[in-house]
């Protein structure tokens, strides 16, 4: 049992890359934390002091709609078939295409970042009206950003969320997206104004969407109230303040996590924090327990003795299939 433990962690910490361990040590970060405009922040003034309260944790105003299983499920496929080449997407014909109606569909983009090798799309089930905004998540690309968690990237928000920050391997990797998803989405939300916006990924997918969908809201592109957040697996994104921020806004987030799943503890706290409601799936596979972000609720702990690196793609009587094969 012990040895079939440790080669699991191996395989995690493989997918993760080294700092996948450093993460769960929660040591402190270096000082020379990246603003926007390249102005340090200090530890002190980003990494606040924690305390183990609830409302330090969720913030002053936890407005978050909670959702259920029955509408995270829905996303698990788009998540998957982010996965799939340009030409599988467009053509709708991919093997977890089959799972919703060729007809509703309408293919409006698929876009790629060579650089780092993460890719996503954008649809729209005209069934549902809803616009659908998908992103993948590469092994190596997530390792190497864990690698950086040393760094903040500050952003642009005032008030009692001054010193909201997020992690600049990933934003750097949204950033290589978010042009062309900006210009999409720019005609696309004038052709489709009623349409409610789903923004969906796996692992570090999930911090991509959370931050395309953070910067189309920043550049008054969006609302947050048209704005749904639905992730599986994804790893914590930024710090306190940033995680208040999210918390304080009028819609649902969704992030989906299995209990022997380990990459949503990572990065860990104090430096690190989710936000919005967690539907946490344990052990058999279907029991699920929905959360708030405080990261010290039992019922939504990750298992440190049943480990499964399968589990990082399982998700109630889906999966996640990173090879688009099935």
């Amino acid at each position: 049992m012990k040895l079939n433990k440790l080669i699991v962690l191996t395989q995690i910490s493989s997918c993760l890359g080294g700092g996948f361990w450093s993460s769960l040590r929660a040591t402190k970060f270096g000082s020379s934390l990246l603003g926007p405009n390249n102005n340090d922040i200090s530890d002190q003034d980003t990494l606040t002091t924690q305390n183990n309260s609830t409302n330090s944790i969720l913030g002053s105003k936890f407005n978050t709609i909670q959702t259920n299983q029955t509408y995270a499920a829905q996303f698990i496929n788009y998540s998957s078939i982010a996965y799939c080449n340009r030409r599988s997407i467009k053509n709708w014909n991919c093997p977890k295409c089959s799972k919703y109606n060729k007809d509703n569909i309408e293919f409006i983009k698929y876009f790629k970042s060579y650089k780092y090798g993460n890719s996503g799309y954008i649809i729209v089930n005209k069934e549902e009206k809803s616009i659908i905004l998908s992103y993948n998540s590469p092994k190596s690309t997530l390792g190497w950003t864990l690698e950086t968690s040393k760094n903040y990237q500050k952003l642009n928000l005032t008030g009692e969320f001054e010193g909201a920050a997020v992690h600049s391997g990933f934003y750097q990797i949204s950033a290589a997206l978010f042009n062309k998803t900006f210009e999409t989405m720019t005609s696309l939300i004038q052709k489709y104004p009623t349409y409610s916006v789903v923004f969906s990924g796996h692992s570090m997918g999930g911090t991509i969407a959370a931050l395309n969908a953070y910067n189309l809201v920043s550049q008054n592109l969006l609302t947050w109230d048209k704005v749904s957040l639905v992730t599986f697996g994804q790893p914590r994104l930024g710090n306190q303040q940033f995680a208040h921020y999210m918390n304080s806004q009028n819609m649902i987030i969704a992030r989906v996590n299995n209990e022997r799943d380990l990459v949503p503890t990572v990065p860990a706290p104090p430096d690190y924090y989710h936000f919005g409601y967690a539907l946490y799936i344990h052990l058999d596979g279907n029991s699920t327990d929905i959360c708030k972000p405080d990261d010290f609720n039992w019922k939504c702990m990750t298992s440190p003795t049943n480990l499964n690196i399968e589990d990082r793609f399982n998700y109630w009587s889906e999966s996640i299939d990173p090879e688009c094969k099935a």
